[in-house]
C-alpha cells in the first residue's frame, strides 16, 4: 500500500511539473489577422514582412522571434504590429520602440494631418512576457480587449 501511495504522489509531481513547465507559444500571425478583419480601418492596411519594420519602429531582427505587422497607406497613422521577441528584454526594448513610434507619429500627424491625430492620443500598447502588441485605429477599447484576449490565448 505504501508503495503505490508513493508513486501516486511521484506521478502527480510529474503531471505537475510537466504541466507547468511549457509556455504556450501564441500565434502572431493568427492575432494580426483577427484584428484586422475585427477593427473597421479607415483604409486598406498592408500585411508587411519585409524590413520597413526594422526602417519604422529601429527594431532589430535579432530581438525578433516571430511578427505579424500592418500598415496603412500613410494617409492615416493606423498600424497593427504584434510581435514574439527573443526574450524579456528584447520584448522591453520592443514595447519602448512602440512608444517611440507612437511619439514620432503624434509629431508628425499634427502638421501632415491633424485630423487623424487623435488616433495616437492612446492606442493600447501592452507587453506580456516575450510578446508585445500595438494597434492604432481610433477603436482603442476594442484594439486593448483583442490585446488582452492575445496575451490569454483566445
Amino acid at each position: 500500500m505504501k508503495k503505490r501511495t508513493i508513486l501516486l504522489i511521484l506521478a502527480l509531481i510529474m503531471l505537475v511539473s510537466a504541466c507547468g513547465g511549457s509556455k504556450k507559444t501564441l500565434d502572431v500571425k493568427a492575432f494580426g489577422q483577427k484584428v484586422h478583419d475585427t477593427i473597421d480601418f479607415e483604409v486598406e492596411m498592408t500585411h508587411r514582412d519585409d524590413d520597413v519594420l526594422n526602417q519604422l519602429y529601429g527594431i532589430e531582427d535579432a530581438d525578433i522571434k516571430q511578427r505579424s505587422f500592418y500598415v496603412s497607406t500613410g494617409y492615416t497613422p493606423e498600424e497593427i504590429i504584434v510581435i514574439e521577441a527573443t526574450d524579456a528584454e528584447a520584448a522591453a526594448r520592443v514595447e519602448a520602440a512602440f512608444r517611440q513610434r507612437v511619439e514620432d507619429q503624434r509629431e508628425a500627424f499634427t502638421n501632415y494631418i491633424p485630423e487623424q491625430r487623435p488616433k495616437l492620443n492612446d492606442p493600447p500598447i501592452k507587453r506580456n512576457g516575450n510578446y508585445a502588441a500595438m494597434v492604432i485605429s481610433g477603436f482603442d477599447e476594442k484594439a486593448a480587449s483583442l490585446i488582452d484576449d492575445f496575451f490569454k490565448g483566445n
